[in-house]
């Protein structure tokens, strides 16, 4: 993706992956700079290796996202971008 692109992708599309969680939970991803919603993209228990979901996430205005870990424990995150939506021309 080039550079002068990321100002117009508006979306992405990608595979949110939650490995090794300690602690049954979820995953949010959010538009970085926007308050977070109350929906989650990936649900996870503690001992299950990985969890995966496709999800579309909108970018904030710093072409950015970001990830809330909803669980008392930690999990590591895997995001595989697949696609993205842009405006205009």
């Amino acid at each position: 993706m080039c550079n002068s692109c990321l100002l117009k992708v508006q979306r992405i599309v990608a595979n949110l992956t939650a490995v090794s969680p300690t602690a049954p939970g979820y995953l949010t991803v959010y538009p970085a700079g926007s308050a977070r919603p109350v929906i989650s993209d990936v649900n996870f228990q503690a001992g299950v290796p990985a969890v995966a979901n496709m999800m579309v996430a909108e970018l904030g205005s710093s072409s950015s996202i970001e990830i809330y870990n909803g669980s008392d424990g930690d999990v590591n995150v895997l995001v595989d971008l697949t696609g993205y939506f842009v405006t205009g021309g």
